[in-house]
């Protein structure tokens, strides 16, 4: 048997440890593109242990910041390395919208571009001037880099590609979410949303939520009142912290007035000011 004499090296693969939390877990109630995700949660509490949990149950894009999900999944899971969070997604594409109908593309190289931010492939409806076409018949539908591409059979129509066609779908649209969804109810069947959710999460997992947070809408009143009253008391026993979010237009100066004109003062409640900043992109302060 030969032997080896001297140094020698041996390079493995690595990767980014996340730090795992087992005590308490954090709660965010966020908008999401659940239309991008697999297995979409809507008002429902989900724990995500990694980045590919926020894009299975809510859909996750880089950089696209429409939705407060994406925001909160950078800083957790590609910045800060912490985890679980959970996550309470307020946004319901069959409800928050802006319908397109009709619109009218250009067919080139048997290929025809949706440009609009945020366009819902699952609700496409494709049309020539004369009747609708069949999906994965006369046509695919993908997403590629933030659009929508369409791409017709070659063997459609006989060959014989058509100038333009017409498409329609909905532009899932988070700035219709309200601050009433956020906050949330429970129905006469008991079935709850928003804030009245967060209840639900030591019963799910048997984590205590230790913060609360709802990133951009916390920063209007009732939002943060409401973030208050669930801090003091989480499923009866407990207590966790609430983040604060303030509007844009407070001034550093003004900061201090506003908070007390707002009441927010209670010991629970963590009003921070100004945006954490990556490069091009603004974090509110509760992320």
């Amino acid at each position: 048997m030969s032997t080896k004499h001297g140094v020698y090296k041996n390079e493995v693969a690595t990767s980014l440890k996340i730090a795992k939390s087992s005590a308490g877990v954090p709660v965010y109630l966020v908008t999401a593109p659940v239309h991008l995700a697999t297995e979409p949660k809507i008002q429902e509490p989900q724990i995500c242990y990694k980045l590919s949990d926020v894009a299975k149950y809510f859909g996750f894009q880089a950089g696209n910041h429409d939705f407060t999900s994406n925001k909160v999944a950078e800083i957790f899971f590609q910045y800060e390395l912490i985890a679980p969070i959970v996550l309470i997604n307020t946004l319901d594409p069959s409800v928050h919208f802006t319908q397109v109908t009709d619109k009218n593309l250009t067919v080139t190289a048997r290929k025809a571009i949706i440009t609009d931010k945020n366009a819902n492939i699952n609700s496409l409806v494709v049309k020539n001037e004369a009747y609708t076409l069949t999906l994965n018949t006369d046509y695919y539908a993908t997403y590629n880099a933030g659009t929508i591409e369409i791409e017709l059979d070659e063997e459609y129509n006989a060959g014989v590609m058509p100038a333009n066609i017409l498409a329609t779908y909905k532009v899932v649209d988070p700035s219709k979410v309200t601050t009433a969804e956020i906050i949330g109810s429970v129905d006469v069947d008991g079935k709850k949303t928003g804030m009245e959710l967060i209840n639900s999460v030591f019963r799910k997992y048997r984590l205590v939520p230790n913060v609360l947070a709802a990133p951009k809408y916390s920063a209007t009143p009732s939002v943060a009142a409401i973030l208050k009253t669930k801090a003091n008391k989480v499923s009866t026993f407990f207590q966790s912290i609430a983040l604060i979010d303030h509007p844009d237009d407070v001034k550093f100066e003004d900061f201090p007035a506003w908070k007390k004109e707002k009441n927010i003062n209670d010991p629970l409640q963590f009003c921070l000011y100004g945006y954490g900043t990556i490069g091009d992109y603004h974090y509110e302060p509760s992320i």
